[in-house]
């Protein structure tokens, strides 16, 4: 059993209620596992307000010397009165050290400043639990076992347990059938006290290892077991050969066996049971009865057809003392041996042929092999004349030798006598070939790998192959840059961090060149950390860092230093609506600016527009109309530098915007759209009237009556006047009650500690972003705000209204415009508008229509 942590804490229901509703008290500080704490004042305040501590825990009071520390009691407390409680303790001005003896909650104030709140408690608890374990018996047996038994505190106790196993609530001390692993339990007594401590039920694994005595082909296995904790245990043993049982041994307590049987080659499975846990392990072996293995330590072959000079010496290495060494050749026949004991063994005066050596140790372990003697007119040797000096480059250059001193040249000696064919190996491919009679060879243009050059002698009646060679070019490993890159606080704050950790491969040394997103060297290039550094992203270009070797390789990486708190400043700049001009048309536009792109919002944007009353011809309710991104097919997104999102041609009707960032942050705010309502005005109707008949020679007057279409707002200024914070004032004006006006202010002023303009008349813009704020009333208050209620970077805002009857005139209103006394400099100038919304405009345009009857032209009167 292992306890890894313990709490202990109070939260009495008075408590709660007296620091969070009546006090509002949140400074506290929960017991960790220590035994001393520290209380300080901040002003008339102590810090920490609530402390949780154990009894006999020591609390120390480090105060300045105007104030003290003194017991009283709760009401006395909750009173903010100052009579010190009986046997309390008391502390003198400047602080000590209190020490808790029994389990309770200690009230204290500070006795000159009490009035003013300076009050503060003390929480001490007593509770505890100790506990015992019993361990799993293997990783997959549920048969652990906690027991456990609370001290202190007081009953009842409320008690709930996490971990690997579910235990029910309350459960009673011991607790069976746990699976391995950690376990929380948490206990809390009827003041609120609780302990929470952590208890670990361990797994009794078990092992087994497979192993051999004896050698070639006498070789007994044997097999240990062992479990993470001391026995004693019995275990059952089975040995297995391809699969098959061959042999048990079951039922001994010996945790360490041999088979009796021996084995022969192949491979061996164990499994072991422990029957007391019940616990199994395996293991597995090869077993290969050679042991021994041959040295070749001249291999020399003849030196001219026909020749009878050839030489192989060998040394066997492994096997036991003393060794029977035999050569044969391809007919069967013995040319040397047996000989004994040593593991060394030559033969000479070889002519062409193939050579068999067996080997046979004091263990009756044996090893064979064969040697082929033959002749070859010259040796081939390979040399590196150019090395790789980049990675992936094809510089590579070899030069293959011949040495034509072991055979000599032929009879046949005529111009190309050397063919030279090198191959790539891993796959083998032929790669060039060139006949010469010169004895070398180079080959260039090659990159890393493996090579190898084989060569025919055409200067014998019978060519023949010169012994090949094969040699390996290499590179220096790719450069990489290895980087640790801490991200920029914000997208408006350029304090992200790119560190070089490493940089391997290449050639040391190295030179290291910075450059930001556009390709511009950055001023402190050749350092491995680069500072104050602005957020990047794949869509605004990242950080690239060029490495130079010294045989100027090169290796470059792009590093981005995405922002934390991507959305700290995501914000609507301005949304706008071009209703559609006629009944019926579709010619309404919808726009939205994103705020700050680039130090606030961070592009790209996603934009995903939909029909919500499906207006538009052919899409129902909530149909997506298109989405706008860097890469949408739609083709729609607008760029740097405005990111504005925009949808023209709508028809009448209701869309929905949801908006995101690079990062797929929603903006405004939540997972909320921006909506836009495009509006249509009436339909046009035209009223001529009952039909007429003219007579005759008479004149008539035709007229028309025309409604519907757009209205026309005409707009008249009423007054203009300036709202001056240097001579806090005001203005009044007179306006029709029921009539619509607008006030449009625009202007920049400051705070008298600033030394420059931050306000307007709606925002705070020394804030990003900028925040609401209204210094100036109107009509005596400034609870208005304007529409649209967005930050405008031009610093003008509309405020439309509707006058009042204010001031008892009939059918007028008083309304009035002032700024408060403050300490504010500047001026917000102000004009006034009347707005008429009902106004019409048409423009006529008659036709005639002809009779459909035929005219009659005659000179009579006809008129009746």
């Amino acid at each position: 059993m292992k306890t890894i942590h313990k709490e202990l804490f109070k939260s009495t229901a008075l408590i709660k209620l007296v620091l969070f509703l009546f006090l509002g008290l949140s400074n506290s500080v929960q017991l960790k596992s220590q035994s001393s704490y520290t209380i300080t004042n901040i002003g008339n305040t102590f810090d920490p307000d609530t402390l949780y501590c154990n009894v006999g825990d020591s609390i120390n009071f480090s105060l300045t010397n105007s104030h003290n520390a003194v017991e009283v009691s709760s009401s006395t407390w909750l009173a903010s009165q100052t009579t010190a409680l009986p046997n309390g303790f008391s502390l003198p001005f400047g602080g000590g050290t209190f020490i808790p003896d029994s389990a309770q909650t200690y009230w204290y104030i500070c006795t000159p400043h009490a009035s003013m709140g300076m009050k503060a408690v003390i929480i001490a608890c007593d509770l505890s639990v100790s506990y015992t374990s019993t361990d799993a018996t293997d990783s997959s047996a549920c048969d652990g076992v906690i027991s456990f038994q609370i001290a202190g505190g007081v009953a009842p106790f409320t008690e709930s347990w996490t971990g690997p196993t579910s235990i029910t609530n309350n459960a009673l001390s011991p607790i069976s059938n746990l699976c391995a692993g950690t376990y929380v339990h948490n206990v809390v007594d009827s003041e609120g006290c609780i302990s929470q401590d952590t208890v670990e039920v361990l797994v009794n694994n078990c092992f087994a290892t497979l192993g051999q005595i004896g050698s070639c082909d006498s070789i007994q296995l044997t097999s240990s077991a062992s479990s993470t904790f001391p026995g004693p245990y019995n275990y059952n043993y089975y040995l297995y050969f391809d699969g098959i049982l061959i042999d048990s041994i079951i039922n001994t307590i010996d945790g360490n066996v041999t088979f009796p049987n021996y084995v022969i080659e192949g491979w061996y499975n164990l499994e072991v049971i422990n029957t007391t846990t019940g616990c199994e392990s395996a293991d597995s072996m090869l077993i290969d009865f050679n042991q021994m293995s041959i040295d070749v330590l001249a291999h020399n072959n003849v030196s001219a057809p026909g020749a009878c000079d050839g030489f192989i010496a060998i040394e066997v290495l492994g096997g036991a003392y003393p060794w029977t060494i035999t050569w044969t050749n391809t007919s069967g026949d013995t040319i040397s041996g047996p000989t004994q004991p040593f593991n060394t063994s030559n033969i000479s005066t070889l002519c062409e042929n193939t050579y068999c050596i067996d080997v046979t140790d004091v263990n009756g372990c044996t090893i064979d092999t064969c040697f082929d003697i033959i002749f070859s007119s010259c040796n081939t040797s390979l040399t590196i004349t150019d090395s790789i000096e980049c990675n992936g480059e094809l510089t590579g250059e070899i030069t293959a030798t011949i040495d034509t001193t072991g055979g000599g040249v032929g009879t046949n000696a005529f111009i190309n006598r050397y063919t030279y064919t090198v191959f790539s190996l891993n796959p083998t491919t032929q790669i060039g070939s060139f006949s010469t009679n010169d004895t070398f060879y180079v080959q260039s243009g090659l990159g890393a790998g493996s090579y190898r050059v084989d060569v025919i002698d055409s200067s014998y009646i019978s060519p023949f192959s010169c012994l090949s060679d094969s040699i390996e070019l290499i590179q220096p490993d790719p450069i990489i840059v290895w980087t640790t890159v801490d991200s920029t606080s914000a997208p408006s704050i350029a304090d992200g961090v790119i560190t070089i950790d490493s940089i391997t491969g290449g050639t040391q040394p190295y030179i290291v060149t910075w450059f930001d997103s556009v390709g511009l060297p950055l001023p402190t290039s050749g350092i491995l950390v680069q500072d104050s550094l602005g957020y990047s992203n794949q869509y605004n270009g990242g950080y690239t860092i060029y490495i130079t070797d010294t045989n100027g390789c090169e290796g470059s990486d792009i590093i981005y230093v995405h922002p934390n708190n991507a959305s700290a400043n995501l914000a609507v700049d301005s949304v706008g609506i071009d209703h559609v001009s006629c009944y019926g048309a579709c010619d309404g536009r919808l726009y939205m600016k994103p705020y700050d792109v680039g130090p606030s919002s961070v592009a790209s944007f996603v934009y995903i527009w939909i029909d919500v009353d499906g207006s538009m011809p052919g899409l129902n309710p909530g149909d997506t109309m298109r989405v706008d991104s860097v890469n949408s097919p739609s083709g729609q997104y607008n760029g740097a530098p405005s990111h504005v999102a925009t949808y023209t041609n709508r028809c009448a009707g209701t869309y929905n915007l949801f908006a995101f960032d690079y990062y797929g942050n929603p903006f405004p705010s939540g997972f909320f759209p921006i909506t836009f309502t495009v509006n249509q005005p009436d339909s046009i109707g035209i009223d001529l009237g009952p039909d007429i008949i003219i007579d005759c020679g008479e004149d008539t007057v035709l007229s028309a009556q025309a409604f519907g279409g757009t209205k026309t707002n005409d707009t008249t200024l009423v007054n203009s006047f300036v709202l001056d914070f240097n001579n806090p004032s005001g203005i009044g004006d007179t306006l029709v009650t029921g009539g619509n006006y607008l006030l449009v202010v625009s202007g920049t002023f400051r705070h008298d500690t600033s030394s420059v303009d931050h306000l307007d008349a709606a925002y705070d813009y020394s804030v990003i972003p900028s925040s609401e704020t209204m210094l100036w009333n109107f009509d005596g208050t400034n609870t208005h705000r304007p529409s649209p209620n967005i930050y405008q970077t031009s610093h003008t805002y509309s405020f439309p209204f509707i006058a009042t009857n204010n001031g008892g005139i009939p059918g007028m209103g008083v309304h009035t415009w002032s700024i408060p006394s403050s300490n504010y400099t500047g001026q917000l100038s102000c004009n006034l508008y009347s707005i008429d919304t009902g106004v019409y405009i048409y423009n006529y345009n008659w036709t005639s229509i002809p009779p459909s009857f035929p005219a009659i032209i005659s000179d009579e009167d006809t008129c009746y």
